[in-house]
C-alpha cells in the first residue's frame, strides 16, 4: 500500500505489504528494498514520477520497469495496493485508505529520508510536467512501461493451423519463408503513451516553393503541434518534451527517446517562430541544457552512423539565431551561452557546416 501525505511541506511515500528485493524508485533515487522496508519521508510537492521492478520466486529482479508519475499537492492522501499476479499497484477502497491514515503517527518514524540533494536536479528536469500533459499521455491512468506490451492474434483458421502444424516439420529455404509463420505481434494499444502527433501537415494545394519552405522552416507544423495538443497553453508542450525525457531517462522508455529526438528536431528547425515566440525558445534552451547536464558525451551518437543527430539540430537552431536580427537579444544571448558550454563539455563544434549538410559524392 502507498500513501502520499502532506507533513510541514513536503509528502511521506509509505509502501506497505512491498515484497522483499522489489527494486522501488522516486525520480532519480532507487533502491533494492529489505524486509523492514516501509517507505519514505521527505518528498517535495509537485511532480514526480514512482516506478518499480518486481522479483520472482527466485528473488531475481525482473527487468521490467513499470512507473507512474503523480503530482502531490498539499494534503493529498493516494492509497495503492500491490498487485502480486499484475506486478504492479492498484487503488485500494476509501476505508483501506482511511485505516493506513489513522496508524500514520506510528509509521512516519520508520520512513527513511529521501536524498534531498537530488531534489534540485529532479525539478530541473520535470518543472513543466503537470497534472494536464500526465492526463493526456497517460489516459486511463496507463503506467509507463519499459518493455512494449505486445499481442498476438489468435490463428483459429484450419488454414493457419495447417500451416503451423507444416511449419513444425519442415525445412525452410530462406528466412523470409520462415518468417511468414512467426505471430504478427502488434503493441497493445491500451499500454502505448499517447504524445502528441508530430506528423507534418497535409500540403495538397501547395505549390513546389511552398513545400520546400515548409520543411525547410518548420514554424507553421510546431504551431499546428502546439495549438492542435495544448490549445489553452501552447507552452505545454515543453513540458510534453520534459516528460518524454524522463520516461526514457527513468522509465527506460525507448519510444519516448525516438518522440522526444523527433520534437528536439521540430522545434530546431523552426525559424520564424523565433520572432514570434520568443520566451518558447528561451525555456526550450534551459529545459534542454538540464537534460544535457544528465547524458554522456556520447549519448546521442548513432551507433550504426556514429553522427550525431543534436549537434546537426542545434547547429540549425544557433545558426537562425545569429543570422536573424530581429531576435530578442536576451535570446541571443541565452543561446551563446548555451553554445559555450556545449563546445566546452561536449567538444562539439558548431563553428564547421554538419557532415550530414555536405553534398553527396556519387561515383
Amino acid at each position: 500500500v502507498i500513501l502520499l501525505l502532506n507533513r510541514v511541506r513536503s509528502m511521506s511515500l509509505v509502501m506497505l505489504d512491498v515484497p522483499d528485493r522489489t527494486e522501488v524508485g522516486v525520480d532519480l533515487d532507487y533502491w533494492n528494498v529489505g524486509p523492514n522496508f516501509i517507505g519514505i519521508k521527505g518528498v517535495t510537492a509537485g511532480c514526480h514520477f514512482i516506478y518499480w521492478s518486481a522479483v520472482n520466486s527466485e528473488m531475481t529482479v525482473s527487468p521490467l520497469r513499470t512507473g507512474k508519475f503523480l503530482v502531490f499537492g498539499n494534503d493529498d492522501v493516494v492509497v495503492w495496493k500491490w498487485n502480486a499476479s499484475a506486478e504492479t499497484f492498484s487503488e485500494v477502497s476509501s476505508d483501506q485508505r482511511e485505516r493506513v491514515y489513522c496508524n500514520f503517527g506510528d509509521i512516519l518514524p520508520r520512513l527513511g529520508p529521501i536524498d534531498s540533494s537530488k531534489s534540485k536536479k529532479w525539478l530541473t528536469l520535470s518543472k513543466y510536467i503537470n497534472q494536464d500533459i500526465i492526463s493526456k499521455i497517460c489516459s486511463d491512468e496507463r503506467a509507463v512501461v519499459s518493455v512494449p506490451q505486445l499481442l498476438s492474434p489468435q490463428r483459429s483458421s484450419s488454414k493457419n493451423s495447417r500451416a503451423s502444424f507444416e511449419g513444425e516439420n519442415r525445412s525452410y529455404s530462406n528466412l523470409h519463408e520462415a518468417e511468414l509463420l512467426l505471430p504478427d505481434m502488434k503493441e497493445d494499444e491500451s499500454t502505448k503513451l499517447r504524445y502528441s502527433k508530430l506528423t507534418m501537415s497535409s500540403v495538397d494545394g501547395m505549390s513546389a516553393e511552398q513545400i520546400t519552405n515548409a520543411y525547410l522552416d518548420q514554424s507553421d507544423r510546431m504551431k499546428s503541434i502546439m495549438t492542435d495538443n495544448y490549445p489553452e497553453n501552447p507552452l505545454f508542450i515543453l513540458g510534453e518534451l520534459q516528460f518524454s525525457f524522463v520516461c526514457f531517462l527513468v522509465g527506460q522508455n525507448y519510444d519516448s527517446f525516438e518522440h522526444w529526438k523527433h520534437l528536439v528536431t521540430i522545434i530546431c528547425n523552426c525559424d520564424a517562430l523565433l520572432t514570434e515566440n520568443p520566451l518558447f525558445f528561451s525555456i526550450f534552451i534551459m529545459v534542454i541544457h538540464f537534460q544535457l547536464r544528465e547524458v554522456p558525451e556520447d549519448f546521442f551518437v548513432d551507433i550504426l552512423s556514429c553522427q550525431n543527430f543534436l549537434t546537426s539540430a542545434l547547429h540549425i537552431l544557433f545558426t537562425n539565431i545569429d543570422n536573424c536580427d530581429k531576435v530578442d537579444v536576451s535570446l541571443k544571448q541565452k543561446a551563446e551561452k548555451f553554445k559555450e558550454y556545449l563546445s566546452t563539455r561536449f567538444k562539439w563544434d558548431f563553428m564547421a557546416e554538419p557532415t550530414d549538410w555536405m553534398p553527396a559524392v556519387v561515383s
